[in-house]
């Protein structure tokens, strides 16, 4: 498991203090941690299940990056057209990833906090990625 860990807890606190510690990695860090997340989720549901199964040789950061992509339509869904990004982005222009990702966190929550297949991400470090992947990239903004 990544150096975050798994153990993720809601507080403002909490939150404030994971996108601080997150927004300090490099992006492929950040796909890699992520990527590390989800084989440490799977060996823990297939040990609880019983289940023994052969590890992935897969680079950890291509897995992160295809959850990203697995979870992009309802990303998109919730930050660019119920959030609006593309007509606030002009307000977002001069912040850091610090505001960016805590003004997108409760979309993101929106997606992955009510799916129990999900619920062992981490939000702030996908709010993170995808502010430092840039919004409006993300968006398909003009």
């Amino acid at each position: 498991m990544g150096e975050f860990g798994s153990n993720f807890d809601d507080s403002c606190d909490s939150v404030s203090a994971q996108i601080k510690k997150y927004s300090k990695s490099e992006l492929s860090a950040l796909f890699t941690e992520l990527g590390e997340l989800q084989i440490s989720h799977i060996q823990k549901v297939g040990f609880e299940k019983g289940i023994h199964f052969r590890l992935t040789d897969e680079p950890r950061d291509k897995i992160g990056k295809r959850i990203i992509e697995d979870f992009r339509e309802k990303l998109y869904q919730k930050i660019c057209i119920e959030f609006d990004y593309c007509k606030k982005k002009k307000n977002f222009e001069n912040l850091e990833i610090l505001a960016i990702s805590g003004m997108i966190i409760p979309s993101i929550l929106q997606v992955i906090g009510n799916d129990p297949d999900s619920s062992w991400i981490p939000s702030p470090l996908l709010a993170v990625i995808i502010a430092k992947m840039g919004l409006t990239k993300f968006c398909n903004c003009e």
